[in-house]
């Protein structure tokens, strides 16, 4: 940490989705201004995206669970939209067990693989909804992981289908520091943003979505990336793990 106590991660999220945002995560890696992914296993291009992980000796690989689809809502709702199933949806607790169910077996697959249980986060942010955060958590910490995502300024959660009042967020956070789980004090999505976000004191979590070769917003992912990377490296603030 730095004199004046910045630290940041960058992770690019999405890692196996889709042949273009592996090109884009290997680019950065190979650059590197990137160290940090999270790794997807149930997407097209996931077997690619494992094989090229498993060869790396420096890069921090976390597991994205892939498991929204569970409660069958739109993509409109992931995005932000609202869904009138999504309150009744969530309460139900047998469509939560399978949500964990579900992440168990991915964690399980994950370091059967050969990967070392790091960071856990999810696709959408599914394990940010209450009713699935608490045991969410519970399951990192049994099988080891040091990290679990925190995102309250995530603008899905501004989301009317999920209220997210303060002393929720303070459960939550008890929650992590009962079971010894760290979590990054700011977070930041550089879709919503095009010049570098302004880091707080603590660690700040800025999270990438890049692809290569596709044309469209998520591709400037791994241009602000490039140079991100960089500009980071150059004030006074220094990269920490999660």
């Amino acid at each position: 940490m730095d004199k004046n106590g910045y630290r940041y991660v960058i992770v690019a999220d999405d890692f196996g989705m889709t042949d273009a945002s592996n090109r884009a995560v290997k680019r950065a890696v190979g650059a590197g201004v990137l160290d940090h992914v999270s790794l997807m296993l149930k997407r097209p291009a996931s077997e690619e995206a494992v094989e090229i992980a498993q060869a790396w000796t420096e890069v921090t690989v976390g597991l994205h669970i892939d498991v929204e689809d569970i409660f069958g809502l739109t993509d409109e709702f992931w995005l932000g939209g609202h869904d009138p199933r999504a309150k009744k949806q969530f309460e139900d607790s047998r469509l939560v067990d399978e949500v964990l169910e579900a992440s168990r077996a991915e964690i399980e697959r994950f370091i059967g693989l050969g990967f070392p249980p790091t960071f856990l986060n999810s696709h959408n942010h599914v394990h940010f909804i209450p009713q699935v955060f608490f045991r969410f958590a519970e399951l990192a910490a049994e099988y080891g992981f040091s990290s679990v995502r925190f995102s309250p300024i995530d603008p899905l959660f501004t989301h009317s289908d999920i209220p997210m009042p303060q002393t929720q967020l303070d459960r939550m956070k008890e929650c992590l520091a009962g079971l010894q789980l760290s979590y990054t004090d700011g977070y930041f999505v550089t879709i919503f943003r095009f010049f570098p976000p302004d880091l707080i004191p603590g660690t700040t979590e800025i999270v990438v979505h890049p692809r290569q070769g596709t044309g469209d917003v998520y591709e400037l992912d791994l241009v602000k990336l490039l140079a991100w990377g960089a500009y980071y490296r150059s004030v006074e603030c220094v990269e920490t793990a999660l």
